[in-house]
């Protein structure tokens, strides 16, 4: 759970990758649409997920519970133009929708999404238009750059593009430009349920060789992460879709989980070894 917004403004326009149901818009190609915030008003719980929003605010065990809902639950993202009716239909493949955009802790914009359609009015104001769909298939859709769920809340939460590819099971893709130093050990706690979700998943495929997990750091960044390395013949999208869990699960840690994936015979890898278990 990160900050919370002070100001909004701002449209993006995202392209659909595959069929989605939500509900009316227009394909919009205006230019940047800017509007005020309004004040901060009080936060009463309005549905299950915004009252597992609160309680995860506080509790960091309640965390998982929340990310497993709002995946499942629906989303709404506001747009700059109000829907001339209601209804649902059938998002096209490759068609374009405009959504408003906020600024975000990092200095990036990223896409407005909220929980319930109050929350849209305690922000833009009565009138703003909104589309609304399943959770996963809307952070689907902003996954790239980002996104921040009720901004101008006090229960609100920016994602990162890697915190949103972690919540959604997916590896965060990293192009290694230099050579770069990474720094890996052991941690001191133990994540467990990472552990045991990682052996699970990893043991499950006998193609896979070895593979260890490890802390690191990346003193260039200067940021920490989990580094799973993975010795098999398999392509790394396959690896990446057997561990969707994993990545679920390092997001509840605070870490992101870095993964390499090679077929080379190298050195014993670094950390905690994951398959086979023991040496033999």
């Amino acid at each position: 759970m990160n900050k919370w917004l002070r100001k909004l403004f701002g449209k993006t326009t995202i392209d659909s990758p595959e069929s989605r149901l939500l509900t009316p818009d227009r394909t919009l190609d205006t230019a940047i649409h800017e509007t005020s915030v309004a004040s901060t008003p009080p936060f009463v719980a309005l549905n299950e997920l915004e009252a597992l929003l609160i309680a995860a605010s506080t509790d960091p065990m309640q965390r998982s519970e929340f990310q497993d809902v709002m995946l499942k639950s629906d989303l709404l993202a506001a747009t700059p133009e109000a829907h001339d009716s209601s209804g649902w239909r059938t998002l096209k493949k490759s068609e374009r929708v405009s959504l408003l955009n906020v600024p975000a802790p990092d200095g990036l914009t990223v896409a407005a999404v909220f929980t319930s359609e109050q929350r849209i009015i305690d922000a833009f104001g009565a009138g703003t238009g909104f589309i609304q769909m399943n959770g996963a298939a809307l952070l689907e859709l902003v996954a790239e750059s980002g996104a921040f769920l009720n901004p101008g809340s006090v229960y609100g939460v920016h994602w990162t593009a890697d915190q949103l590819s972690a919540i959604l099971g997916k590896p965060v893709r990293i192009t290694i430009q230099k050579d770069t130093q990474v720094m890996l050990g052991a941690p001191k706690e133990r994540p467990e349920a990472l552990l045991d979700a990682l052996t699970r998943s990893l043991s499950a495929e006998n193609r896979i060789r070895e593979a260890w997990l490890a802390l690191a750091h990346w003193p260039e960044e200067d940021r920490w992460s989990w580094y799973l390395d993975v010795r098999t013949a398999m392509p790394g999208d396959d690896v990446s879709a057997l561990l969707a869990e994993a990545f679920k699960l390092s997001s509840q840690t605070g870490l992101t989980l870095d993964m390499r994936v090679t077929n080379e015979n190298e050195a014993e890898g670094s950390g905690i070894r994951l398959i086979p278990t023991s040496t033999h």
